[in-house]
């Protein structure tokens, strides 16, 4: 077995991550490039000057259909251009966005996906899977003989995503858990903040 975090000690660094984590819907008309790569987002509270990840500066060159080689050249030989480039892109073709952070001394954008994008990040995930484990974990013994692989089939599962239908589904496990003191805190980085 490999030695890693306790389960209190993993469940804290999901609450610290996720506490640093914000999500915007905004129009990119609300954004503005600068020539030192950061994009600046107002919103209605605060001014953030953001530094995107690469991963985030590849999804704003696809919605603005600029290829990924040429945003990379202007990222290294000519950043006044790309600036440019986004800004012009920005304003002649306004679409609402998902802009997700990472706020903490630095300010990062670490993706640009469509509005209707729904996230599933790890503290969303913890808050169904860390109960099961934490259960699990009390429950086992060290002098226990391995077990079989069971042929029946688990009495719960998980529901998929989206069903056939298309309509969104959630899971059917309970969030609650003692380890984790609720994820989902009021205006936590899992709920949306408008822009408008």
């Amino acid at each position: 077995m490999i030695a890693g975090l306790s389960l209190p000690d993993f469940a804290a660094q999901i609450v610290a991550e996720a506490a640093a984590k914000r999500d915007f819907k905004a129009s990119t008309a609300k954004l503005v490039a600068a020539n030192d790569g950061t994009i600046t987002l107002a919103t209605a509270s605060d001014t953030f000057s953001l530094q995107p990840t690469r991963y985030a500066l590849r999804q704003i060159g696809e919605h603005t259909q600029i290829p990924a080689k040429y945003v990379d050249r202007m990222v290294s030989e000519a950043p006044s251009l790309l600036a440019d480039n986004l800004n012009h892109w920005f304003m002649a073709n306004p679409a609402n966005r998902l802009i997700r952070t990472h706020i903490t001394g630095l300010q990062t954008l670490r993706a640009f996906l469509s509005d209707r994008y729904r996230p599933m990040d790890n503290d969303d995930l913890a808050a169904h899977i860390l109960p099961i484990l934490q259960k699990a974990a009390g429950s086992s013994s060290p002098r226990r003989s391995p077990r079989r692989a069971s042929t029946s089939k688990p009495s719960r599962k998980l529901s998929p995503l989206k069903s056939k239908n298309g309509t969104r589904r959630t899971f059917s496990t309970p969030a609650s858990s003692s380890l984790i003191p609720r994820l989902a805190l009021a205006g936590s980085p899992s709920s949306h903040s408008s822009t408008s």
